[in-house]
């Protein structure tokens, strides 16, 4: 079995079609969050006419930022001089990716500079320096939300959270940010109540960007599209799912605990819409088995020993260096199995 310089999914589709596919859904959960923490609040008088458009905005101008730095590099730093050469990038390095996830993962409340800092370092040290797109090690929308709650995370603390009209009426934080503070095996009037059910966690009517509902569809048509890795996400939140009913059980915790778990947070959007990047994952089927066990363990570790509760992020930059070991034992153990079967 032979690894090429990859990765890369195999199928039918073209890489402008699945990315087509991909930023679809991106710019769903981007109307998801204009709907929910602009147009509802405005409807309501709970913010004016700019607080309408700013979670529009908290999204579109990092993706415009990127888009045009790395249009700028191909033309003056690249030499892409043609009309031919600089079209072919326009539609083939997909610049807007970057800065899309920037916004969405970004608290709300994040002031602009710090999104658009996001987006430049997505841009530039997650994706130009590395070759552009195809060739970067890491996923860059990861790289730049790291880089800025890595150097910003109290900024953006003191600001007081996810700053949308629930939180304004009812005075919520971020469902994990809440666990953290008040123990992560607190009863579930404590965890699930004060947001309403594990229903409007599902359709995303906790403070947060994210609508999990939306992350499952997305799963559903990307996978049947062939866009992304279906087990990276399923062994993933797997793993998360059957450790946290573990230790609810072990704490007299019902099902509703890990599902809490599942449904808080960027678990879904980052498991499947990051944790899968072609670039950045496993090639070999058991590699990418091997991938989503590992980030399974590593975020339930951040969250649980470390205190750190969206430990997603960093679980998937984390497991992403190993990548190339994961899928050279997934070879190894296939050549293996090949020579049993011969003799």
């Amino acid at each position: 079995m032979n690894k090429k310089n990859g990765p890369f999914i195999e199928t039918k589709n073209s890489t402008a079609r699945m990315m087509l596919w991909y930023i679809g859904f991106l710019l769903l959960m981007t109307l998801f969050l204009f709907y929910k923490n602009g147009i509802i609040p405005y409807m309501n008088k709970d913010t004016d006419i700019v607080g309408l458009f700013t979670p529009l905005l908290f999204v579109l101008i990092p993706a415009i930022t990127s888009f045009f730095i790395e249009e700028l590099y191909q033309i003056f730093i690249a030499k892409r001089k043609t009309k031919a050469k600089i079209l072919y990038d326009i539609k083939h390095s997909y610049g807007m990716i970057p800065g899309m996830i920037v916004g969405l993962l970004l608290p709300i409340n994040t002031p602009i500079y710090l999104v658009l800092l996001g987006s430049v370092v997505a841009t530039i040290f997650g994706k130009i320096l590395f070759g552009g797109f195809g060739n970067y090690k890491f996923n860059p929308g990861l790289v730049g939300v790291l880089v800025v709650i890595a150097l910003f995370g109290r900024t953006i603390d003191s600001l007081g959270g996810y700053s949308n009209a629930l939180e304004k009426m009812n005075n919520l934080k971020e469902p994990l940010t809440n666990m953290n503070e008040i123990g992560n095996f607190s009863n579930h009037g404590d965890l699930v109540s004060p947001y309403g059910s594990l229903v409007d966690f599902l359709l995303g009517l906790t403070p947060g960007s994210i609508c999990p509902l939306l992350c499952i569809l997305g799963f559903i048509v990307l996978s049947i599209k062939k866009v992304i890795k279906w087990r990276i996400p399923v062994y993933f939140i797997g793993v998360v799912f059957l450790i946290t009913l573990g230790l609810g059980l072990i704490n007299n915790q019902g099902i509703w605990y890990p599902t809490f778990h599942i449904l808080s947070g960027n678990l879904l959007f980052l498991s499947i819409f990051v944790a899968t990047d072609s670039i950045t994952s496993p090639v070999t089927h058991l590699g990418q088995v091997l991938y989503g066990i590992l980030l399974g363990i590593v975020t339930i570790l951040l969250r649980f020993l470390y205190f750190y509760p969206e430990g997603v992020l960093l679980s998937i930059l984390t497991i992403s260096i190993i990548t190339p070991i994961l899928d050279m034992i997934s070879i190894k153990l296939n050549e293996k199995l090949i020579l049993s079967n011969r003799v």
